[in-house]
């Protein structure tokens, strides 16, 4: 299992290409595990208030792809902070 994501930006639509391929821990027990981190989202100091969209596929070993969950595109926002007394 395999999370790709992106950022949109939430009022003009601009995005970034859809990246990731992220492994996902495997409990045994049909339940996957992966935390992000901040970092690991290419160009996200480029959008201020934007949404993280993400999809998970599923393959084999051999990366054939066995199915592709429903893209989610408005669930998770992703809102960049700044210092105001730095």
């Amino acid at each position: 299992m395999t999370l790709w994501y992106r950022l949109q930006d939430k009022y003009s639509g601009r995005h970034t290409d859809w990246g990731g391929g992220a492994i996902l821990s495997n409990n045994k027990q049909g339940t996957y595990f992966y935390t992000i981190e901040l970092e690991q989202i290419h160009h996200y100091r480029n959008f201020e208030d934007a949404w993280f969209q993400y999809q998970l596929v599923a393959s084999t070993i051999t990366q054939k792809v066995l199915g592709r969950s429903v893209a989610s595109f408005s669930e998770v926002s992703l809102t960049h902070c700044k210092v105001l007394n730095p």
